[in-house]
């Protein structure tokens, strides 16, 4: 069930950023409980009601800052010493872990989770695609967990200044507002953080003039609530009046 819903368009040189937030009920009712027990119409108990998920395309943009082989300096196995640390715009709007555990980063490498958690990530971009899309035949590999919120802010930032061109202090501001605004609503540190990675025919935004996209979803447990964090980036040469997104806020 969707709750809210905040769409935000940031213009720098070059770019045009569309960010995306939504925040979305895991109580099934109705035609979802229906939904849900076709989903599992195959799903033997112990057997095969687990899912095995693709490592995090975070820790590939990474690969250069982990100790995953010797290193020349010797003692490399605090792993949270190359962490990148969060800028300060985004740790001054939620808490921020200032390391990352290794055993959680190595578990995120085939990770597993439940046929429910991936019916819910299946549901949510159902939702707020629809009717435009249909993800009811998404493979869990087009999934991945990610090990820390701090890796998942790192990588947009890097994505959002690759090729920079002006200050983006006023992209920062809007971020760390995003920032805020989904702790407010799902509690960044109790949350699972994981990641839509499609390929480009089943990339929503798979279009010309896109030039990267990304889709993640914060899964509090004890909430029952999942937000949807998407971001497209578009050339500013794209003919804009094909872009219909315009900044709302729906309680």
């Amino acid at each position: 069930m969707h709750l809210t819903s905040l769409e935000v368009l940031i213009l720098l040189i070059g770019r045009i950023f569309y960010f995306r937030l939504e925040s979305y009920s895991c109580k099934m009712i109705g035609e979802e409980k229906a939904q849900y027990k076709r989903f599992n119409s195959d799903v033997v108990p112990g057997v095969n009601d687990m899912e095995v998920l693709s490592p995090p395309q975070t820790l590939s943009e990474f690969a250069d800052d982990l100790c995953f082989h010797r290193q020349a300096r010797i003692g490399c196995n605090n792993v949270s010493e190359s962490v990148p640390a969060t800028s300060q715009s985004a740790s001054s709007s939620s808490s921020i872990p200032s390391s990352v555990d290794s055993s959680k980063m190595l578990s995120s490498f085939g990770h597993k989770v439940s046929r429910k958690t991936l019916f819910y990530l299946i549901s949510t971009l159902n939702a707020s695609f629809y009717p435009d899309y249909d993800f009811s035949n998404t493979a869990p590999q087009e999934f991945s967990m990610e090990p820390s919120l701090e890796w998942v802010i790192r990588s947009i930032e890097r994505r959002l200044t690759i090729s920079k061109k002006s200050d983006l202090s006023d992209l920062n501001s809007s971020l760390a507002k995003l920032w805020a605004k989904i702790d407010d609503v799902i509690c960044l540190q109790e949350s699972e953080i994981y990641s839509y990675n499609p390929d480009p025919p089943s990339d929503p935004y798979f279009e010309d003039g896109c030039l990267w996209s990304f889709y993640y979803f914060f899964y509090n447990v004890r909430l029952k609530r999942i937000v949807f964090f998407t971001c497209r980036a578009v050339s500013s040469l794209t003919d804009s009046s094909q872009c219909s997104w315009t900044p709302y806020f729906d309680d």
